[in-house]
């Protein structure tokens, strides 16, 4: 998991990736 982080800190554009699973997750929970 530790790994993840580090590469989602390095790669800009993972890290948006990850901010749209996170939204799309929110929305699904609602």
């Amino acid at each position: 998991m530790h790994q993840l982080q580090r590469a989602r800190r390095r790669g800009g554009g993972l890290a948006v990736l990850g901010a749209q699973q996170v939204r799309a997750g929110a929305i699904s929970s609602r």
